[in-house]
């Protein structure tokens, strides 16, 4: 595995925040204020100067909802981004309000997306007979049918 010197790291974290900033919409202003970080660095982060140490991009992470590391690959390159920052939103929403992930989304998922929501530790919540039982009003369905008389080759 390669690893980056100093130098190519300094380019790929400005490219990064350049991009992420292009993606999401926002200023280097409205970062700064969000995430009280003074303009000055983290201009010399954008531009390359320097590497914002390492809390730092964890505070970027969190505000533009990829991982920490992300910041030190290339991230316009790789196309995923869009499809693994909305995931990312997407479980992250649900995290921290608590709620259910909604099946239809999951269909909707690529494998390499459902993939990723179960590597980050998410895990998927089946009901219960009792609950699936409560939600139809207390009362199981079931459904017979005539088949008719046997005929002596049925399996059962």
């Amino acid at each position: 595995m390669k690893t980056n010197t100093a130098l190519e790291t300094n380019i790929i974290v400005s490219n990064n925040l350049k991009y992420l900033l292009k993606i999401h919409g926002v200023s280097r202003k409205k970062v700064c204020n969000d995430l009280g970080i003074k303009y000055t660095t983290f201009c010399d982060w954008v531009n390359g100067r320097i590497v914002p140490k390492y809390q730092n991009l964890e505070k970027l992470g969190d505000y533009f909802g990829i991982e920490t590391i992300e910041f030190l690959r290339p991230l316009e390159e790789e196309g995923k981004l869009e499809a693994a920052n909305r995931l990312l939103t997407y479980t992250n929403e649900i995290v921290r309000k608590g709620k259910v992930l909604d099946m239809n989304v999951v269909r909707e998922m690529s494998d390499e997306q459902v993939k990723e929501l179960l590597n980050s530790g998410f895990t998927f919540k089946h009901k219960t007979y009792e609950e699936r039982l409560a939600e139809c009003g207390g009362v199981a369905q079931t459904y017979k049918f005539d088949w008719g008389e046997p005929k002596g080759r049925e399996m059962f």
